[in-house]
């Protein structure tokens, strides 16, 4: 009985409590100034914003941090954190498949027949490390453009 009192007695205090609405862009930033998209290059895409496309951030291996997303409402925060764990956990994953691969190709040159079996386990290790590196990836970029849809689905039109 005094936890069901409680409750409403909580329920209650809380309806009194000033509410405001929880957007982190100013209040003259329409879809048209403030939308953001990704603009890509041959070997790489930049996070921009606008119709005049301001770079925000420029992707990279490590370099995950989009300022505007790390102050956002809060289902654009769950998804900007769960790209940034993935992205750093996949970004762990392939520097290590990479490094891997190349001490694999520096076995095999050393001398191809002492050491070719120890090259084969490195080049499937580190295969194998980029693969599990690339699905984090592409867990990131899924979480990226949701935390993209639901920062720009706030924006006013």
């Amino acid at each position: 009985m005094q936890r069901y009192l409680a409750a409403v007695l909580l329920s209650g205090a809380a309806a009194f409590v000033p509410s405001r609405p929880c957007m982190s862009q100013a209040a003259d930033c329409t879809y048209d100034r403030c939308a953001l998209r990704f603009q890509y290059r041959l070997f790489s895409s930049q996070l921009v914003q606008g119709r005049e496309a301001n770079p925000v951030a420029i992707s990279g291996i490590f370099r995950s941090r989009v300022r505007l997303l790390e102050t956002a409402s809060d289902s654009v925060r769950y998804h900007y954190e769960t790209f940034r764990r993935n992205r750093q956990i996949g970004g762990g994953f392939d520097l290590a498949g990479l490094t891997a691969l190349l001490v694999a190709g520096a076995v095999y040159a050393a001398d191809t027949y002492k050491n070719g079996d120890a090259a084969r386990g490195l080049l499937v290790v580190g295969l194998s490390l980029e693969f599990v590196g690339g699905i984090h990836d592409a867990r990131a970029a899924n979480s990226m453009e949701r935390a993209i849809w639901h920062y720009n689905r706030l924006l006013p039109r």
